[in-house]
């Protein structure tokens, strides 16, 4: 029997375990997608690369994932993460 929990972070197995862990869920179009793949962004290529098919309709093609130099890997590395950091040093 599977224990109800009030929490978001619990989730319920169909083992009966629980367990403690935030759940959230992104959500693109194929368009988008398929975009930030040919730009080569590593989000996207990891979940292309690594991700688990659901559902495939047949309707749709991914695109295929750009390769990146070191270079450009580090620029966009940069765009992500040195906001964010600002940010976080702002507050602290």
């Amino acid at each position: 029997m599977h224990k109800q929990h009030a929490s978001p972070y619990y989730a319920s197995l169909h083992t009966g375990y629980l367990l403690k862990t935030p759940i959230s869920l992104i959500s693109h179009d194929i368009q988008f997608f398929n975009r930030r793949l040919r730009k080569g962004q590593y989000f996207f290529s990891d979940i292309k690369k690594e991700g688990i098919l659901l559902h495939d309709s047949g309707a749709f093609e991914l695109a295929e994932a750009k390769e990146l130099s070191s270079p450009e890997r580090k620029r966009i590395a940069g765009l992500t993460w040195t906001p964010m950091l600002i940010h976080k040093a702002n507050l602290a």
